[in-house]
């Protein structure tokens, strides 16, 4: 019954923004890109790190954001979720329908300057370990 009326699940975190007055342009390390599960960075990203400033009472951050995914239930996922296909399944069936994953997500953030690598290694990578 659950499946005939859930619409969407959302998962959401959330992770510190970097403080605009004393971020620093870096680049990734090799330990970061493999940590991120990457090859290398795209064109275009500026990645950033925290250094720490009196407006920022020295952490390097101000503020939060939301880094997010959203399974939305098409006929496609629901038939699989009735099949009692597992959740590895219904995920790949997801991002193949073009659902952005909680990690994909947090790629575009630390890609666009809005976090640091730090911060979704902390937030979003330590905790998948976890549940795993």
């Amino acid at each position: 019954m659950i499946s005939s009326s859930l619409v969407g699940v959302l998962a959401q975190r959330l992770v510190r923004t970097l403080c605009d007055n004393c971020k620093v342009e870096t680049k990734l390390s090799d330990y970061e890109l493999q940590m991120l599960d990457i090859e290398e960075v795209p064109a275009g990203a500026r990645i950033y790190k925290p250094i720490g400033c009196e407006k920022c009472t020295q952490t390097g951050y101000s503020g939060m954001t939301v880094v997010a995914e959203l399974l939305l239930i098409t006929d496609k996922i629901r038939g699989l979720i009735l099949q009692k296909a597992d959740a590895s399944r219904i995920k790949k069936a997801a991002i193949e329908e073009g659902m952005i994953s909680l990690a994909q997500d947090s790629l575009e953030k630390i890609f666009s300057g809005i976090t640091s690598v730090e911060e979704v290694l902390r937030a979003i990578i330590s905790e998948a370990d976890d549940e795993g």
